[in-house]
């Protein structure tokens, strides 16, 4: 892979609610090596957004506005790991999700506003 990053739409489905807020999202590729990162969001169940990064070691891909509505499923694949978390919208209006993709393991930071 030739520095930086790629980005592959792979799915994108249904459901938006402008008077939720929006989601943004920040990935990081903190690993010494390059990784591909398959990035799924859920509500109720129901696949609402679904990427594909290809992500230098270094590198990160960020996705304003990504999403509007209220609570999401978020799982994260690197090299067939997967990671899941909860993201709920702690009183925020914006909610913004870090990821950070370790040597060793897959974080999740998200805004509280409460």
């Amino acid at each position: 892979m030739a520095g930086g990053c790629a980005l592959a739409a792979t799915a994108v489905a249904g459901c938006s609610d402008t008077d939720n807020g929006h989601t943004t999202y920040e990935i990081t590729n903190e690993r010494s090596s390059d990784v591909l990162v398959d990035f799924r969001m859920y509500t109720n169940s129901e696949l609402v957004l679904a990427q594909e990064y290809e992500l230098a070691a270094g590198a990160s891909r960020r996705e304003e506005n990504a999403l509007a509505g209220v609570e999401y499923e978020i799982e994260v694949n690197v090299e067939d790991e997967a990671s899941t978390y909860e993201l709920e919208r702690n009183g925020c209006e914006d909610q913004e999700l870090r990821i950070r993709i370790g040597e060793d393991d897959v974080e999740f930071h998200a805004d509280n506003c409460e």
